[in-house]
Parts: structure tokens; sequence; C-alpha cells
């Protein structure tokens, strides 16, 4: 085995780009590679071309991202044109493929450690002058039939996670369906009722109480009735608007700049903090006490939901925590807040979170490239009604429930977790001697090195000479 270069085994293709008007998008030229988002993890997407090529990589290479955020981002290549921000490693014929792509993979972070500059980025030296250990060329395939092998096997475990993560999100969306069709509480509802004129005389009597001269109801029937959620016998559905409510958006344009958050202060609750039923804490953004006095009537506070305007897959609200007092809800983070008895913050956003919600909103989305509904739409909105003691006890027994389920797929994240683990103690062991045992009748690694250095050699040579023949032609 031998501690060689990557120079010493391949040849570096760096990648440099076309402009913007010599790319296109239906087909014409080369297929362009220009990132790692052209990857999924399995699959290389061609949704790029150009007649205008200024790097052409043939087949066979290995990608890797040299610049931004994605250095050091790495996977297998096809024949095309790459961007600056790729660079494609050849293998030489000589020796397997997939040996050095694992090899690379196993030792990247050494690579990545390299970049320099505020956008990180990777030199051509960086790559070449890296070192991988090189067995004899039959010790390279067996390492990589026993790599597959075992990578095999660890595919299968995570095709099962996943497909028990869709199962998960199946039986959550099943038991929302159940809790607002009224079937988790059919039995409770037996023994304890309330009249349909009941419940709205009372939202009706705390709206106006709160808002006498602005109790004004929205018409009803604008939407499909086929949309409307199905409830059982003692319940009702209304419009979200109609209810004790206050809808509102966040603060736009000037009000609200980039160059007015701060290190700490009054906290402002951005897109990146919604997710589906769960307050994502993890970016965390403030203005001055002199600023959110300007900005103070878009305020929310414990118990508010907050819902993102943009709605693609699914819809995205949270109560705001019990930890945060008070905050300002950024411009397309609509707070909605209810006031009296008759309705369980916590009820509807639940609910939100149902298919039935979804396909409602779906029917009022607009824009193309950010997709988003308005306050007037979210308050358009068909909702269950039942009574509040019920409300309550629906909302106690999805919250056991999701509690079991958050369980099992923190065990299913676990799960991923180990097998990221094992897939590298797998190639440690490889790259270390220890996955396969040694054959003594094998070539020697330094035999096979010096015939690729005999051909890159040659190679050169035979560059030179044409080189030297076209000045004479010319």
């Amino acid at each position: 085995m031998a501690l060689v270069s990557l120079s010493e085994c391949g040849e570096l293709y760096c990648g440099q780009s076309s402009s913007v008007a010599e790319v296109n998008t239906d087909g014409r030229g080369l297929p362009y590679f220009t990132g790692p988002e052209q990857w999924d993890g399995s699959r290389l997407h061609i949704n790029k071309w150009t007649e205008h090529p200024k790097r052409i990589v043939p087949e066979g290479c290995i990608f890797i991202t040299v610049k931004g955020a994605g250095v050091g981002k790495m996977f297998p290549g096809m024949a095309g044109a790459v961007g600056r921000d790729i660079y494609a490693y050849r293998v030489n014929e000589a020796v397997e493929f997939k040996y050095v792509y694992y090899a690379i993979k196993f030792t990247i972070e050494q690579i990545v450690a390299q970049a320099k500059g505020d956008i990180p980025g990777l030199s051509k030296n960086h790559i070449l002058d890296h070192k991988i250990l090189l067995p004899s060329i039959q010790q390279q395939r067996r390492v990589v039939a026993k790599i597959e092998e075992l990578f095999s096997e660890l595919d299968k475990c995570f095709e099962s996670l996943k497909i028990a993560r869709e199962q998960l999100k199946a039986y959550r969306q099943s038991f929302i369906k159940h809790a607002f069709e009224g079937k988790l509480t059919r039995g409770w509802r037996s023994v304890n009722s309330q009249t349909v004129e009941k419940l709205l005389a009372d939202i009706q009597v705390e709206r106006e109480i709160r808002k006498p001269k602005k109790a004004i109801r929205l018409k009803t029937g604008q939407h499909d009735p086929s949309l409307a959620p199905v409830v059982p016998e003692g319940w009702t559905t209304d419009h979200l608007g109609n209810l004790n409510v206050e809808v509102f958006d966040g603060p736009f344009g000037s009000h609200l700049k980039t160059a007015d958050y701060v290190e700490a202060g009054i906290r402002v609750i951005r897109l990146e903090n919604i997710g589906r039923g769960k307050f994502i804490d993890g970016k965390r953004s403030f203005v001055s006490e002199k600023k959110y006095q300007d900005i103070r009537k878009h305020t929310v506070v414990p118990g508010d939901i907050v819902f993102s305007s943009f709605v693609t897959e699914a819809i995205r609200s949270t109560l705001v925590p019990s930890h945060i007092p008070f905050a300002v809800n950024k411009a397309d983070c609509f707070g909605i807040r209810f006031f009296g008895k008759t309705t369980n913050a916590k009820f509807v956003q639940l609910f939100l979170q149902s298919r039935n919600a979804f396909r409602q909103i779906e029917g009022m989305i607009h824009g193309v490239g950010r997709p988003r509904i308005n306050t007037s739409q979210l308050k358009e909105v068909v909702v269950p009604i039942c009574s509040p003691v019920e409300q309550a006890r629906i909302v106690e027994m999805i919250d056991v429930l999701f509690s079991r389920i958050e369980a099992f797929d923190s065990a299913i994240e676990n799960g991923f977790t180990q097998i990221s683990t094992l897939r590298q103690s797998v190639l440690k062991r490889a790259f270390s001697g220890g996955l396969v045992p040694k054959d003594a009748a094998d070539e020697q690694a330094s035999v096979m090195l010096e015939r690729i250095r005999a051909e890159q050699k040659e190679g050169e040579s035979k560059k030179r000479r044409n080189s030297k023949n076209g000045k004479e032609a010319a």
C-alpha cells in the first residue's frame, strides 16, 4: 500500500463559467453543471445547458464543489460543461474509480479545512496535493465490493426508517382528521351536549362586547361546500374571521428594515421560526426598545398563533411559546389572536395542520415565485366549532398522541444518525486496511504507480510535440 497524492492517480479539470446569456434550459448544447443543488443524493439532474462551454469534462469524473456554502460537497459527475464552482477529478483508468471516490469522501473534511476567504474556496492544489492510501488494484476492487455490500445493508435500514417516518406522518394526519370530525370525543359528547345556536350566540356576544361597532360577520358560502370540514351533530362551522379573533400582519417595507436589527432587545418572529406545528427557535432576531415602540401594534404574545403566509406543500403555523413574553411578528408572519373563552387557540392551530385546512387555503394561493395568501383570505378559512370544553378535551388527546409520535420520530432520527456513523466506520476500516484481508499474490501498488507515471509522462510529451507541430504549421 502506498501513500499517494491525487495528482499521481488522476487529473483535475477546473470549472469555468459561461455567461448567463450563454446558458439555456431547453436542452441546447452540452449539459451544464454549476453546483451541488443539481445532485439529489442519488442522481445528477440536468436542468441547464450551454452551447458555449468554457470547460468541458469527460465521462467518469468526480465532481467536487470548491466555492461557497457547499464547498466540499462531492458526487459522481458526467460528461458536459462545468462552471467555476465545480472541479472535476478524473481517475486514471489503471485505478479503481469507486475506490478513489470513497477514499476522497472519507477524507474530504481534510480538504475542506484548507478552504480560505470570506466565501470559502478551494484551490487546484488543495485537491491535487491531497494524499490517499492506494493498495494494489486487486485489493482496491475487494475493498469497493465489501464497502458496497455493507452500504447496501445500511441503505435497506435507511429506507425502512424513511417508510416508518412517512407512516408516522400519515398516522398523525389520520388522527387529526378524526379529531376534527368529532370521532375522538363521540362518547363524551353523548352525555355532554351544547346546541349549535348556543355556540354561535356565545361567540357573537363576545365579539360585540369586545368591538361592538366592528362585529360584522363575513358572508358564508364563498367557497366550494365540499371543502368545508365535515362535523358531527352538535358542532358547526364558520369562517375564522367570524370568531372572536384578530388577524394581523407584521410591519412592511421601511417600517422594519435590515438596519433595524440589533444583537439583543425585543424579539422579532420571522418565517424561519414558524414550523409545521412547531416553533423553531434557532434563528433569533431583535430590535431595540426604541424601534419596538414604533411598531408595537404588531406585538404577539404567548398563546397567539403565528402563521406563514407562504404556503407550498403544507401550512406552517405554531403558537408563540411561553418563554417569549412578547415579540413583533415580521411581515408575512400573520398573527392570530383569540379573545374570550369561546375559542381555544391551540384547537384552531391544530386544525390548521389538517389536510382539510390546507385544501381550503390551496385554492386561495396567489403568486408564482412565492405562493402566498393574505390576511383577508386567511379569515375566510372555514373552521369547525364545538364547545370550549370539548375543544380542550380534543387538544389534550392530540397532545398526548403527538408526544408519543415525537418520541418515535426522535428514535427514527437517532437511527439515521447511527447509519451515518456506521458508514463512516466502514470507510475508516476500509482505508486503514482492516475491512478485507490482503493477498500476497497481488501486484504491488508501486508497480501500478510506475505504470501510471510512465503513461502521464508519455501524455505530457505528446502534448508538447503536438503544441510544437502546431506552432511550426502556423
